[in-house]
């Protein structure tokens, strides 16, 4: 073999090992960097008050599987992990700066451009040192939000604290809805030192630009004695005209004991707002309207947020009024219009409430079941309110079924115990400490009072006539409270909410069947009625602020 052969099979040789350290590189930095994402996961799951990290579905990538030693305690909803930095001293807000990174071998990364905005609908400091917002935003947005706070550095004017963002309920996309692209995110800012916001009314807030938005601020903070004993959240109502169910609503959890009721509004009749008039007047009682609009730009496109959002984006409205009620009221239901609590063994539900607490010190909710219950109406032609009786809750037919926690179950809670709720089961306690428990349906028992037809074919019922002790007190104090406060001249209201009930269900169950297609929005059904015309529902005020 020739000199110049001995070379180029040496060089060859040399070539081939080179290439083989290459690829075990690779493959060693391949492995590391999936071991540190799987150690990562799991610390995050097993501690979560580290403030500098969230698990959250910020990123469209999901993170690489973990090894099958890992087990299935990683849960599903958790498949995106985000790092933020918590404080960013600034003078003054100012854009991103992309920077130029560089690698061997050298890329050049281009900066994701995301045109998507976040919704921003209520701001609470929850404690001394932590303020919560509720928002919307879309699935995978990486939009930061920061809050800017005054210094207690006198070289500085403001300091940026940079949020920490994790999905309120669901993962992004649920997997029961996945064309809703929209769904709610807490974003978590962990104060400096020595800043307070104690006596503050209001924050500033922004993201990638220079301008603020100046939201209202509310003191979430706990207290020993809150005012009401027992509150209700509404979530929120949309194309809702039933006035004499919100009459029954009303006065049935007035007399479990609630005096400070939320009602989270987007559409309602004109004739729903002249009955909750009635006892807004009440001085016995607190309404507070809680404005739920449409986001604003919308523009009737596919990408128009408020046709991808479930059921006007329920979850953040059941915990943005969770958050809310701290520091108001001790206990809070989430509830729907058609829901009754029955406790039973002749004690109230606030008896029963209590002595749950008394020996569970540190109870932070109560998962209720739920059995569909049939009542017949006799009203849907009452014009008259002062006519309207409960008499016909004296018997109902009662399925034998009692649906498991999770499947139409309802919730009270400790309101500064729950960092997460979703609609019938509690997702997070807010802190280690506390818990939560199920009542047995021995012991109480939601009567779901469903005045349209049932989407799943119904089990056996049977006559139940837990509510006949109701009717009576419930009509006596509808009746007196319409005397003190309706008008001197009485009231003539037209009587459509089943007709729009019917209409709406019907709707809703067509998108329903369209889910894989479609996000079954009730906002593409606000205009599918005949017995209302648009110009008449009363709308809420705008809400949201864009940022």
């Amino acid at each position: 073999m020739g000199l110049r052969s001995r070379a180029k099979s040496l060089l060859f040789a040399v070539l081939v090992f080179f290439v083989g350290l290459l690829m075990i590189y690779q493959r060693t930095s391949s492995n590391a960097s999936h071991h540190a994402g799987v150690i990562e996961a799991v610390r995050l799951l097993d501690n979560t008050a580290d403030d500098t990290v969230a698990i959250s579905d910020y990123f469209t990538t999901d993170p690489p599987a973990p090894p099958k030693s890992i087990k299935s305690d990683i849960k599903k909803d958790m498949k995106k992990i985000v790092k933020t930095t918590t404080v960013v001293p600034s003078s003054l807000p100012t854009k991103n700066v992309s920077t130029t990174r560089s690698s061997k071998p050298s890329i050049t990364f281009k900066p994701v451009v995301d045109t998507s905005k976040a919704y921003v609908v209520g701001a609470y400091l929850v404690d001394d040192v932590t303020v919560r917002l509720t928002t919307v935003r879309r699935c995978g947005s990486r939009l930061p939000l920061r809050l800017y706070v005054p210094s207690p550095n006198a070289t500085e004017k403001i300091i940026a604290v940079k949020a920490t963002l994790s999905t309120i309920g669901t993962p992004c996309p649920w997997w029961f809805q996945k064309k809703c692209l929209y769904v709610g995110y807490y974003a978590t800012f962990r104060l400096p030192p020595n800043v307070s916001l104690a006596d503050s009314a209001t924050v500033d807030i922004g993201g990638n630009d220079r301008r603020l938005q100046t939201v209202p601020l509310k003191d979430a903070r706990a207290v020993d004695s809150p005012k009401h004993r027992l509150a209700v959240c509404l979530q929120p109502v949309f194309l809702f005209a039933e006035w004499t169910l919100l009459i029954q609503f009303l006065e049935f959890w007035q007399h479990a004991g609630a005096t400070k009721f939320y009602f989270y509004l987007q559409t309602i009749a004109p004739e729903v707002d002249r009955i909750l008039r009635i006892y807004e007047q009440d001085s016995r009682i607190e309404i507070e309207r809680v404005d739920w609009s449409f986001f604003p730009g919308g523009d009737e496109s596919a990408s128009d947020p408020n046709n991808l959002v479930y059921r006007t984006e329920v979850v953040t409205g059941i915990n943005d009024c969770l958050h809310r009620a701290r520091g108001e009221a001790f206990y809070v239901v989430s509830a729907d219009f058609d829901e009754m609590i029955l406790p039973f063994h002749n004690r109230t539900l606030l008896q029963l409430l209590d002595a749950y607490q008394k020996k569970f010190p540190k109870l932070g909710a109560f998962h209720f079941r739920s059995s569909n219950a049939r009542v017949r109406h006799s009203y849907h032609n009452l014009t008259q309110p002062e006519l309207l009786s409960f008499d016909e809750l004296g018997v109902v037919q009662l399925e034998r079924k009692v649906w498991e926690v999770g499947s139409r179950s309802k919730i009270i809670l400790r309101p500064e115990r729950v960092k997460r709720s979703h609609v019938h089961s509690i997702s997070e306690m807010d802190g280690k400490r506390f818990s939560y428990t199920t009542i047995p349906p021995s012991d109480a028992l939601v009567y779901h009072m469903r005045r349209v037809k049932e989407r799943n074919p119904e089990s056996e019922s049977v006559a139940n006539d837990a509510l006949a002790k109701y009717t009576g007190p419930l009509t006596v104090n509808w009746r007196k409270r319409f005397t003190e406060h309706a008008p001197p001249d009485g009231l003539v209201l037209p009587n459509r909410g089943l007709a729009i009930m019917d209409q709406l269900e019907s709707c809703l169950v067509h998108y329903f069947a369209q889910r894989e297609k479609l996000c079954n929005s009730p906002y593409r059904c606000r205009h599918n009625f005949t017995a209302i015309q648009p110009a008449e529902w009363v709308t809420a005020a705008s809400s949201w602020t864009a940022v």
